[in-house]
């Protein structure tokens, strides 16, 4: 397999750290390092391994960074307790980031593999040019579905109280690396003509021009079976692709 190195910018302040961004503008760079990192393939699930065998390394917004991944090792915190996944680097290694998902944590979830691999994908993209500019050691691991936090080599954690921005970033980059908008919208709809749900022509953060799902007239078995096949497709949990679905606004609300 043919390896690259991923090429992005984003607005980011002269420390290299991400200036404030809107939900559509990290989905544009997810999809940006979907198309560039899958090539044709782009439309189907994400294959964790896969893309790290092709993803060498990036130049985020001039900053060049090499990839490390490790998918065999298990991983701790310093209170031992097991984490899913996680992105660091080390002023001893500078450039270098290394992305590890726990195999401990994810075995026989292939769900759980690529969202917690299209998370620590968008630290490594996001939150460590800075950390490579800066020359300092951060560390950036998952340690539940409730809790995720960040610790820079010497530092704080964050709260779970305070809006935790890192996080917020690093997920709204895998839900739109994992299923982009585009390319979710189109397979949602195919999925619900041949299922015969009700659309309704309205304006949405997926395709330009294609109709939604009216749910308040919709039969509830049928968008089920709707939305299962729609995870399947891309490889997550219909609970994933109901997200998505909300965030795109790809279906009507319960009542409007």
């Amino acid at each position: 397999m043919t390896q690259i190195t991923l090429r992005a910018a984003y607005p980011h302040t002269p420390a290299m750290e991400p200036r404030p961004m809107k939900a559509q503008a990290v989905w544009a760079l997810a999809d940006t390092v979907r198309r560039q990192v899958l090539g044709s393939m782009h439309r189907g699930p994400v294959e964790p391994r896969m893309v790290a065998a092709r993803l060498k390394g990036a130049v985020v917004n001039g900053i060049a960074m090499h990839f490390i991944w490790d998918f065999g090792n298990t991983i701790q915190d310093e209170r031992r307790r097991q984490v899913a996944g996680l992105c660091e680097h080390s002023p001893d290694e500078p450039g270098q980031i290394m992305i590890s998902i726990n195999p401990r944590e994810v075995a026989d979830r292939p769900d759980l593999e690529r969202s917690t691999f299209g998370h620590e994908l968008g630290h490594g993209l996001l939150d460590m040019p800075a950390a490579v500019h800066e020359r300092r050691g951060l560390r950036m691991e998952y340690v539940s579905e409730a809790s995720r936090r960040f610790r820079r080599l010497g530092g704080g954690t964050s709260g779970p109280q305070e809006m935790d921005w890192d996080e917020w970033r690093a997920n709204e980059f895998m839900g739109a690396f994992l299923a982009p908008p585009v390319a979710f919208h189109q397979c949602l709809v195919r999925l619900a003509n041949e299922h015969g749900l009700p659309l309704l022509n309205r304006p949405s953060l997926g395709k330009m021009g294609l109709p939604i799902i009216d749910i308040r007239r919709a039969d509830v078995d049928a968008l089920e079976q709707t939305v299962d096949r729609l995870g399947e497709a891309f490889g997550v949990t219909p609970d994933f692709a109901r997200v998505r679905m909300r965030k795109y606004g790809l279906i009507t609300k319960q009542k409007e």
